[in-house]
């Protein structure tokens, strides 16, 4: 290309050009191509161009043969034809040089890396499998090992799986069990999370046991909102797993809302997708809710239709121990304890008449068949039940030993029931060794903890009651029980600050949970008494009255305590006792509220005594009844009001009244100390109240009764 000098650019028209000489190379596997490149270009589309080739060249060059030779001498004369067009910075220059060097080198390691990957492909292949395959086998070591109830052994062969493949939410799904069973909740909660992270990732959806999960661990945590969240998501698929309204329902009532929770369980039934196995489960959780708000015509509706048949009938034998528990709810909600005695005392004996036979059946030698166990376990829980409706410590002790011996042993019901008895009776080391040999150390059982914890802090072990609270603390923090026996066993230290802190710390844990909150202003009250503080307690008590609108049996209960609390603070002439008068509520009919009133009527007399009145007309009315008709606290009262009448003597009560219930065990104490004031049996009625008052644990209200009575006999 020859023009004459001083003609512009052929690519800006702006600048002078002249003629340059570029090379472009470019490779075919197995050849090379080279080809000019020419124009007449001012100096800085001159630079452009060669720039442009060099790339070229430096990246299409290299591929052929004779490997890289045309290339490197392509892009170093484009260098010189740039550097000698016209004054192309230096730094522009060397820049460049280093890039024409570099480019080639970074090719052949590149190269280099392909052929290496590809040589070595088939044996990150076969290690790969041989890594799945050892992932898949510890895996199926730790599912197994979980089946069995071998929790420790599974949570390692878990971790050990973890190391191996870090992704599978499978995985993560078993660890969020485990972990769960062995107490460590927070730990399941992030375990849980984490399979509904890899879930998602993995299938771009919600695998629902998944997210069902979270939230059941969401509720024990605390975090209420985000759990009812995904309950009502959920509801609203039309989901055919019947757990997920069971478990709504229960944090909607645990919430104060049972009429909502009943809406959902209702709700729920109506749908045609459900199986009957999912409407029976949402038919006992709806018995319960409809039980606890006094809707009892509902309840027998649908207790019938659980229970077509009636326990009392060889047919009812098949239900479930569960469904006896709550038909047996059911009669005393209607105070049909006499029909629930029979009807319990007709099933054991008929269980005790099934298991001889099929015993009879076997020879010494062999093992119980399917059946014979099936019988011998339903016979331990219905001899526990009937123990718990006996009127006297010698019946229970009969019902619960018989219960054992049929079920082999076996029967946890019965077991745990004579280890509380023993407790009772005042064998406090028998008691704890019955429940800790009941505690399993591979799955957590919350209720059974907090039973060895009552029977410590009775024992004067409160440092290691509130360390096994303190446990149960960190794996239930949103259990209202858990925090409240959390704040006893701070108060049995006698350690204001810690008592204040271990309250703050619960009142924070079961923010959002009203049901929870009330198991705790229970406490609150009862830390009041201890103090002496008897009229703050009462008033506390009224606060729980007015917080429970819908749990009318809570609310009677309330104000029956805070009655005491004025009798209890010198006052009880300003006992407030309406609540005895109500009449015409489907609740009133119910054992609860017999049970209360019985023991509200034996108070009042108290309290007309202690301001100087004849309490003779209620006890009297009230020793007229008979123990028959009642159980735990209404069985108590009418013996007691017995006594204070001078029906029945002090022995007669003594025995009649041994190995009363925990709660109850004070009260008939100050009775006793009562009775013998009123004989003029001043020494005896002194040393009654004073073997009261050195008995371990917080000042309820007897204790306070005591205390005064103690001073007005130093009075006299």
């Amino acid at each position: 290309m020859q023009l004459s000098p001083g003609t512009p650019c052929q690519k800006c028209g702006k600048g002078t050009g002249r003629e340059v000489v570029l090379e472009r190379v470019t490779s075919y596997l197995v050849l090379t191509e080279v080809q000019p490149v020419r124009g007449w270009w001012c100096a800085g589309c001159a630079r452009a161009a060669a720039l442009r080739e060099l790339l070229w060249s430096a990246a299409l060059g290299w591929w052929g043969i004779p490997l890289g030779f045309l290339a490197g001498r392509a892009m170093w004369r484009n260098l010189r034809a740039m550097s000698g067009h016209g004054e192309a910075p230096a730094p522009v220059v060397a820049t460049m040089g280093v890039l024409a060097a570099a480019i080639p080198i970074v090719t052949v390691v590149f190269l280099w890396g392909v052929i290496g990957l590809l040589s070595s492909e088939p044996a990150q292949e076969e290690e790969q499998a041989a890594l799945s395959d050892e992932y898949l086998r510890v895996l199926a070591r730790a599912q197994a090992a979980h089946q069995a109830g071998r929790m420790s052994e599974a949570l390692a062969a878990l971790e050990e799986a973890q190391e191996l493949y870090a992704g599978d939410h499978v995985l993560y799904w078993h660890k969020a069990q485990v972990l769960h069973n062995l107490g460590r909740t927070r730990e399941s909660y992030e375990a849980i999370k984490r399979a509904n992270y890899f879930f998602s990732q993995e299938k771009k959806g919600v695998f629902v046991p998944y997210y069902l999960y979270l939230a059941q661990v969401a509720a024990e945590l605390g975090d209420v909102e985000m759990a009812e969240r995904i309950y009502s998501e959920l509801a609203k698929r039309d989901l055919p797993d019947g757990g997920i309204y069971v478990e709504y329902a229960q944090l909607l009532a645990a919430r104060d809302r049972p009429d909502d929770g009943i809406g959902v369980l209702s709700s729920a039934l109506a749908k045609d997708f459900l199986s009957a196995e999912a409407k029976y489960s949402l038919r006992r959780e709806l018995l319960r809710l409809q039980i606890q708000t006094a809707r009892l015509d509902d309840a027998q509706k649908t207790c019938d239709a659980l229970l077509p048949s009636s326990p009392s009938s060889p047919e009812g034998w098949n239900a479930e121990p569960r469904d006896l528990g709550l038909w047996l709810e059911l009669a005393l909600a209607r105070g049909r304890l006499r029909e629930a005695r029979e009807t319990f005392s007709g099933m054991a004996e008929t269980l005790a008449k099934e298991i001889d036979e099929l015993a009879a059946k076997r020879t010494p030698e062999s093992r119980p068949g399917r059946d014979e166990a099936i019988r011998r376990g339903q016979y331990g829980f219905v001899a526990s039940e009937c123990a718990s409706l006996a009127g006297g410590v010698e019946e229970e002790k009969s019902w619960l030993e018989r219960g054992l011996a049929l079920s082999e042993g076996r029967s946890p019901h019965c077991r745990k029931g004579l280890a509380l008895l023993s407790g009772r009776l005042g064998e406090l080391s028998t008691a704890i060794a019955g429940v800790e040999a009941l505690l399993d150390p591979e799955r957590i059982d919350p209720s059974l903890e907090i039973v060895r914890a009552d029977l410590l802090g009775l024992a004067g072990r409160a440092d290691e009651a509130r360390t096994a609270l303190d446990r149960l603390d960190e794996s239930f923090p949103a259990r209202g029980d858990v925090q409240a026996k959390r704040v006893w066993a701070a108060a049995l230290s006698r350690d204001e600050k810690r008592v204040e802190e271990t309250l703050g710390e619960a009142r924070e844990a079961l923010a959002g949970n009203a049901r929870s909150l009330r198991q705790l202003a229970w406490v609150e009250s009862l830390l009041h008494l201890d103090r002496g503080d008897s009229l703050e307690a009462a008033r506390r008590y009224q606060e729980i009255a007015r917080s429970a609108p819908r749990y009318e049996r809570t609310s009677a209960t309330a104000l029956y305590r805070a009655a005491r609390c004025h009798i209890e603070a010198g006052r009880p002439g300003e006992a407030d006792w309406s609540f005895l008068e109500r009449e015409g509520e489907p609740w009133m009919e119910g054992q609860a509220y017999r049970e209360l009133v019985a023991e509200a009527r034996l108070w009042r007399g108290i309290a007309t005594w202690m301001a100087g009145g004849d309490p003779l007309g209620e006890w009297n009315s009230l020793a007229s009844l008979s123990p028959g008709d009642y159980y735990r606290a209404g069985w108590a009262a009418v013996l007691s009001a017995r006594l204070l009448a001078g029906r029945i003597d002090g022995s007669e009560y003594a025995a009649a009244t041994k190995g009363a219930d925990f709660g109850l065990a004070d009260d008939v104490q100050f009775i006793r100390g009562v009775a013998l004031e009123r004989a003029n049996r001043l020494a005896e009625a002194k040393a009654s109240y004073e073997d009261l008052l050195a008995r371990p644990g917080l000042a309820d209200m007897p204790r306070h009764s005591a205390r005064r009575r103690l001073e007005e006999i130093s009075r006299r």
